[in-house]
């Protein structure tokens, strides 16, 4: 999906998903350090933690998983206002240097 398309099938009224996957904890010191000052950083600019779980049982197929991270947005453009944001970026390295993973957007 271009980044066009994207846009034009998500309407301001509308709800986006940000869908964390952490494959490996590699620092947790560092990464529970990132967790505790992001939690308060994304829900100041409207995420909502939907779930957020360690207790992952696949249903189909294999699964490496250790942790999803579901967070809500009221939209792309507040989510995007978030991670963009000068408190998020000071913190951004915590995650980068203790977890592999990656992220998608459910719009």
């Amino acid at each position: 999906m271009t980044e066009e398309s994207f846009q034009s099938s998500n309407d301001s009224d509308t709800s986006v998903y940000l869908l964390i996957e952490v494959k490996e904890i590699l620092h947790r010191e560092m990464y529970e350090a990132y967790t505790r000052q992001a939690k308060p950083i994304i829900i100041s600019y409207g995420g909502e933690y939907v779930v957020t779980s360690d207790n992952l049982i696949p249903l189909s197929g294999e699964w490496d998983t250790k942790r999803v991270v579901l967070i809500r947005f009221q939209s792309l453009n507040d989510l995007r206002v978030c991670f963009d944001s000068e408190e998020y970026r000071e913190i951004a390295h915590l995650r980068e240097n203790s977890v592999m993973g990656k992220a998608i957007i459910i719009a």
